[in-house]
């Protein structure tokens, strides 16, 4: 009965989630936001890490990310800072050792804080190291108001889906949970944009 249970809610919180990451893209790509993948990133984790405390999860990846985003700037900065000293070699292999030996070597003592989460924002944030330097605020700004909506908009449809799974007798009822979900994408996705057009409006573009 249980595994049943449990088999059903996954339907129905897959659907939600579908729902709320189609609507969130369509969005993002109407208004052309070119920040979306941040977002999607974390969600992309928050779902893959392992185990079931949805919370502790939503910690990880904030954690995580924050701290990969930072590191990708002070990276970037040693980098330009040591070149002109050193050379271009040693200037860019010890910012970069420095901060690869912190998600490494530190991961055991705070793996909350130094994980996986922190080196896939580490690498994607200097793929264009020049945009993200320039734009350091505005991808830490995206990065925290968005995972927190987006992910906390998913720890929300938990308990919903719960109650889909113990009172219909079979997980057909998809349709229903889409249109169920779909007010409370739209509403996300739209407040995601709204408070970062409202905090840096000349940025978001």
């Amino acid at each position: 009965m249980q595994k049943d249970v449990t088999e059903k809610f996954m339907a129905y919180f897959r659907v939600a989630i579908l729902v709320l990451v189609l609507v969130a893209n369509a969005i993002f790509h109407l208004v052309d936001f070119e920040y979306g993948w941040l977002i999607f990133i974390g969600n992309i984790f928050f779902f893959t890490l392992p185990g079931n405390d949805f919370k502790e999860k939503l910690a990880t990846v904030t954690l995580g990310g924050l701290v990969g985003i930072i590191l990708a700037y002070l990276l970037i900065i040693g980098i330009v800072k040591l070149t002109p000293l050193i050379g271009g070699f040693l200037g860019y292999m010890i910012p970069l050792a420095i901060a690869i030996s912190i998600l490494i070597i530190l991961h055991p003592m705070a793996p909350k804080v130094l994980n996986n989460v922190g080196f896939a924002y580490l690498i994607c944030c200097t793929m264009n190291a020049e945009k993200f330097a320039a734009n350091f605020m505005t991808y830490l700004l995206v990065f925290l108001v968005g995972s927190f909506i987006f992910n906390g908009v998913c720890l929300l449809m938990i308990n919903p889906c719960m109650k889909l799974a113990l009172f219909h007798p079979s997980p057909f009822h998809l349709f229903s949970t889409c249109i169920l979900f779909l007010p409370l994408a739209l509403i996300s996705s739209i407040s995601i944009l709204y408070i970062l057009v409202f905090f840096r409006p000349d940025k978001l573009k």
